[in-house]
């Protein structure tokens, strides 16, 4: 009986596709990355403007958007091509961007195709 519950607790129902426990684990982390890379822009003095597709990808992500997955990508690689556009990268904030796109390639749940 534990196994259901924990199949509900740690999956959600995509049409016929359950998130596994790899999905679950790259969308906290990258909840997580995603807020670091906020909080660096908020002190860099960027306004919400600068990152608004940052925070759709993270709505996306908090909610479970099963329809929204597939624009995380490309939303966040907007933002990161306007930060560097902006020169706001170097030092810490290119191991958090680098992680964002490593977990953004290897998951095919941010994938359009």
């Amino acid at each position: 009986m534990m196994n259901l519950k924990r199949l509900f607790q740690n999956n959600y129902q995509e049409g016929n596709k359950l998130l596994t426990d790899k999905d679950m684990s790259d969308i906290e982390r990258l909840i997580t990355l995603l807020k670091q890379v906020v909080n660096y822009l908020i002190n860099d003095g960027s306004e919400e403007v600068f990152y608004s597709s940052i925070e759709k990808s993270l709505n996306i992500l908090i909610n479970k958007e099963k329809s929204g997955f597939h624009n995380v990508s490309s939303y966040i690689m907007s933002d990161f091509r306007m930060m560097g556009d902006r020169g706001q990268y170097g030092g810490e904030i290119d191991a958090i961007t680098n992680e964002i796109c490593r977990i953004l390639k290897s998951n095919a749940l941010f994938n359009k195709f």
